[in-house]
């Protein structure tokens, strides 16, 4: 085999390498986003959890009297306008719990 032929067997290798490596690192960067989605949405879902058992309503079966769980009833669409008049800001608070403030926006 040729030199030549060797050195554009090894170019088209090498730009084999180069995409894969492309593709990967696409491939990388959506499933970053996906895994922060995903965490994003399993905090909200504890963070739902935690105020159902801290101020929902303890429900029971009724004819075995057995508890089922909690329910907290919240409106069923958020209110645009109202969204737009406040924000809504969460932290940790004291004794491992979480604070949930509710501030009109700014107007600029």
């Amino acid at each position: 085999m040729r030199n030549v032929d060797k050195i554009k067997r090894l170019e088209h290798e090498i730009g084999r390498y180069r995409k894969k490596v492309a593709d990967d690192a696409k491939e990388k960067r959506e499933l970053k986003d996906q895994l922060e989605a995903f965490q994003s949405g399993s905090n909200q879902v504890h963070m739902l959890v935690c105020m159902a058992q801290t101020y929902g309503v303890k429900v029971t079966d009724n004819e075995t009297g057995e508890e089922l769980g909690w329910r907290l009833e919240l409106a069923q669409k958020p209110d645009t306008q109202l969204l737009q008049r406040y924000e809504v800001r969460t932290r940790a608070g004291e004794n491992g719990g979480y604070t949930v403030g509710v501030l009109p926006r700014e107007v600029e």
